[in-house]
């Protein structure tokens, strides 16, 4: 019984594979999209970052167009640091870009506006 078995499953698996080696090997759509594109051959791929330190307000980064990162919690003075290489798309310069919030409702007063201690450091580094 033991032998009858193991001979069954061998038969199967056989016919699996001789099954699965006649089949087509057409390409994918997503291999068919990328079959053209050679690999990047940069010597090094830097990463870049942009570090935003703020008080008495809230702010939004854009690079290029596009958002990277925004703060509208109240945690008084706060650092924060994030990668931005997926908005930059191409070598040269790119545009950098901030939007300022006053804080509005806070838990002692309300500020419908910047006062005079709000402030935000902006600096991008490799």
């Amino acid at each position: 019984m033991h032998k009858a078995f193991l001979y069954s499953v061998y038969l199967f698996c056989m016919l699996l594979v001789l099954t699965a080696s006649g089949q087509a090997t057409e390409m994918r759509p997503i291999d068919k999209l990328y079959s053209n594109i050679q690999p990047l051959q940069y010597k090094s791929m830097p990463q870049y970052f942009i570090e935003a330190d703020q008080i008495g307000c809230f702010y939004e980064l854009y690079v290029n167009g596009r958002m990277v990162f925004k703060l509208f919690k109240q945690v008084g003075l706060m650092g924060h640091t994030t990668c931005i290489n997926d908005a930059i798309l191409k070598s040269g310069e790119q545009e950098v870009a901030v939007k300022l919030y006053p804080l509005g409702q806070t838990e002692v007063e309300r500020f419908d506006t910047f006062t005079k201690n709000a402030k935000i450091k902006i600096e991008v580094t490799k």
